[in-house]
């Protein structure tokens, strides 16, 4: 499960495929004052262990669901799913309710991997770097992807990726987005000269 592969760094080198459904509904009593959540793998800290957690394999969710994951770091960079670096495919996440400050996604905070077959729904929220699916995609891949989540921000916000520096294909947005400056359906901002809605 994702505790155990989040509580020891020797872990975090492999492949991993989910082999069934997940209900992540405990993430969201886990603290008594609504704070916290799972953490979800990245830079910082997180509270299911005491090192940050960055994934250098892949994640295949075989089509598979993680539901009703809930994370409330509002003062806190580098929140999602998974925080950085991992490569991800054939991965849904439904009802999520996720809150941070900068680099804030369903999915991935920050992608330096690649994206495939990948959807979200639920909600999103951050102040910069905002998207379902990432919150910044620095020269690498999505593909195949949707979101029907409701994403808000102030600046970087997309329904698919909050800045993009890579290639996105084949990917479509059907949820509100909201924000003042650099705004988009797909991408607030796009830095490649390779994409396609």
């Amino acid at each position: 499960n994702l505790f155990w592969i989040s509580i020891l760094e020797s872990r975090w080198g492999y492949d991993y495929i989910q082999t069934r459904d997940i209900d992540a509904s405990p993430t969201q009593t886990m603290y008594s004052d609504g704070l916290g959540g799972y953490y979800g793998w990245g830079e910082n800290p997180i509270n299911l262990g005491d090192k940050p957690l960055n994934l250098h394999g892949t994640y295949d969710g075989q089509f598979h669901t993680i539901d009703n994951l809930y994370i409330n770091r509002p003062d806190q960079d580098v929140v999602a799913l998974f925080g950085r670096d991992a490569e991800i495919q054939n991965l849904g996440l439904t009802n999520v309710n996720i809150t941070g400050k900068r680099y804030v996604a369903g999915l991935v905070a920050q992608n330096y991997g690649e994206i495939t077959n990948c959807f979200v729904t639920g909600s999103v929220t951050g102040e910069t770097y905002v998207g379902g699916i990432c919150g910044l995609s620095n020269g690498h891949y999505i593909e195949k992807c949707f979101s029907i989540a409701e994403i808000s921000g102030e600046t970087y916000v997309g329904g698919i990726c909050g800045k993009a520096m890579g290639l996105i294909r084949n990917c479509y947005s059907k949820g509100k987005v909201s924000g003042k400056g650099s705004v988009g359906g797909i991408a607030g901002h796009n830095g490649s000269n390779d994409s396609s809605p």
